[in-house]
């Protein structure tokens, strides 16, 4: 699409946004997994303010990927070198998780798993 529209003098941007202090986030939280709480938890929340700001900053500049925060910027631009890195890091996060949960977890006459 963006292809398509530069000609025609329309830029396309997409935005990676960071968790954003909205109703929504709230609601998710509610229901996120274990995992995905421990991965997102060391990285701040934004206001829908600071987020709104960068988005329309990069509209200004006319990019085409809007990654506000340094963690989004870093995954954004340096994701091809990164991602083995991110992936394995997450994949620890993941399974230190589920290890507790399953210690924490009581079995009811169900033999238990070991990880």
């Amino acid at each position: 699409m963006r292809g398509e529209l530069k000609l025609t003098g329309v830029n396309v941007s997409i935005v990676y946004p960071p968790d954003t202090d909205t109703p929504q986030l709230e609601e998710e939280n509610k229901t996120k997994p274990m995992e995905t709480k421990m991965i997102t938890g060391t990285a701040k929340t934004w206001s829908a303010e600071g987020v709104a700001f960068e988005i329309v900053q990069g509209i200004k500049k006319k990019s085409f990927a809007i990654t506000p925060g340094l963690e989004m910027k870093l995954i954004g631009n340096l994701h091809s070198l990164l991602g083995p890195g991110i992936n394995w890091y997450m994949d620890r996060i993941i399974a230190k998780t589920r290890r507790s949960s399953i210690l924490r977890t009581p079995h009811k006459g169900k033999a238990t798993e070991t990880i």
